[in-house]
């Protein structure tokens, strides 16, 4: 997986300046708690990540709740333009 640094790089290199970066560690941390709360008051949704994904999803979910929470990894908004 790549750093917002080499992104950056990679963006620069293909001739875009980024003008804004933001981590949404926070958000995806708060769309998980609606999520977990609204599955707690109407139970699962039809269309759940166990039956897009399959048997292994709960344990690959748990696994990247898990990394949001220590801080390893995070959805990053970058926006850039071309120069």
């Amino acid at each position: 997986m790549d750093t917002e640094q080499q992104i950056a790089k990679l963006l620069a290199a293909a001739g875009f300046a980024i003008d804004s970066e933001t981590n949404r560690r926070g958000f995806a941390l708060e769309i998980w708690r609606e999520i977990q709360d609204n599955i707690a008051r109407h139970g699962p949704p039809p269309l759940n990540a166990q039956l897009l994904a399959g048997s292994a999803s709960k344990e690959r979910i748990a696994n990247v709740i898990a990394t949001l929470h220590k801080g390893t990894i995070a959805p990053v908004e970058m926006i850039a333009r071309a120069v």
